[in-house]
């Protein structure tokens, strides 16, 4: 986090909405895009977040350390798309919009269908672990983080950021190995 980052943390925790609306600038990309690699759902993750945003705002003045400013956004849209996985009812799918970025249009119908059932397995079973794993998880796979760089976000070791991926990996291997080893049928 650069120092004019910090500032504006601070500025904005002091009450400066321009401080976080700068900050929102900077940050709501990459929380949509991770919202979006949850849910699948364009417009459901733009309301993820923005409600990423609201519920910072809100909470601001308890974030002791405004270097944690990124990871501690990331557990607060976390924590809402788990909220909404949760919560949502149990028929509810892949929207279709998402369900064609992983189709491939010469695939057949039951290769399309297949993916699909398999992305809804691996977002679930994302969302099934621990939180401290869950964000490490999502940060590294789906936002392309390096190690380093979410050690540093999270403000924690970078040994805590391996040893977290290697226990995700490890239960997303029990919970998936089946599904991820079994042939597709065409």
């Amino acid at each position: 986090m650069t120092a004019e980052e910090k500032s504006l943390v601070r500025a904005a925790q002091h009450g400066s909405l321009e401080a976080f609306e700068q900050l929102f600038r900077t940050h709501e990309r990459r929380i949509y895009t991770l919202a979006l690699h949850m849910v699948g759902d364009v417009s459901l993750a733009e309301d993820l977040t923005q409600d990423t945003f609201v519920r910072a705002w809100e909470n601001l003045r308890r974030l002791r350390h405004e270097q944690a400013f990124s990871g501690w956004l990331r557990r607060i849209a976390l924590n809402l798309v788990w909220d909404h996985i949760r919560h949502r009812p149990a028929t509810e799918g892949l929207e279709e919009e998402h369900a064609e970025r992983l189709a491939d249009p010469g695939d057949p119908p039951a290769l399309a269908v297949s993916r699909e059932a398999l992305a809804r397995r691996v977002q679930g079973a994302v969302m099934s672990l621990p939180e401290h794993q869950r964000l490490v998880v999502a940060m590294y796979y789906w936002e392309d983080l390096p190690v380093n760089e979410i050690a540093r976000m999270l403000g924690i070791a970078r040994g805590t950021v391996i040893s977290r991926l290697a226990r995700g990996r490890e239960a997303l291997r029990r919970k998936l190995g089946p599904a991820l080893s079994a042939p597709v049928e065409v």
